[in-house]
């Protein structure tokens, strides 16, 4: 796996990095604006928990977003 790096200004506007890590038992998810981190696990498959965000909701209101 590759990371793909760009190098932007942005002046004024926040930005939320996301990663996933899937697996076939969990999945997790990371969430960071450059200085913070947040981190979730759930469970593989729970598609609707990922779409709706009522489990990892909670980190983007840790950023202030």
């Amino acid at each position: 796996m590759t990371a793909d790096l760009q190098d932007q200004a942005y002046v004024n506007e926040a930005v939320l990095y996301m990663a996933l890590e899937l697996s076939n038992a969990k999945w997790r998810l990371a969430f960071g604006e450059g200085t913070r981190q947040c981190h979730v696990v759930i469970a593989a498959g729970d598609v609707a928990s990922f779409a709706t965000g009522s489990t990892a909701s909670w980190c983007p209101r840790e950023f202030g977003f």
